[in-house]
């Protein structure tokens, strides 16, 4: 019996298919809330992934395992790896914040639909 389709979103809500989604990943830990923004300063369209944490600690933590993420993980719904994703993200931990900025063309929509699709930084 073949496996769940972890490429067609509306399988997401089959139990089988997060189950094998966070198998694939490593959880960051808890974060309160993400904000992803793109924003035009004359010339380029940066893209900016915000994670809100409860303490500067776990912030900290998360950074460190969200540029491990992005250097060695794949998305499991495009099979992609997130360098290509996401390249030349820079991870920042400003006191209680998560920054991951990326200057890339397709980098917010992309993000979108990962985060649409939670596979966008879980958090365990």
């Amino acid at each position: 019996m073949p496996g769940p389709n972890l490429r067609d979103p509306l399988s997401l809500s089959d139990p089988e298919v997060t189950d094998a989604l966070s198998a694939e990943t490593e959880p960051l830990l808890p974060y309160a809330g993400m904000l992803i923004v793109q924003h035009y300063d004359g010339e380029r369209s940066p893209t900016e992934i915000l994670l809100i944490h409860a303490d500067p600690d776990s912030a900290a933590a998360n950074a460190q395992l969200i540029e491990e993420l992005i250097a060695q993980g794949i998305d499991p719904m495009t099979t992609r790896p997130l360098r290509e994703i996401f390249p030349n993200a820079k991870v920042t931990a400003t006191q209680s914040v998560v920054q991951v900025s990326v200057d890339a063309a397709d980098a917010y929509r992309l993000a979108v639909t990962m985060l649409f699709n939670r596979s966008l930084f879980p958090s365990g």
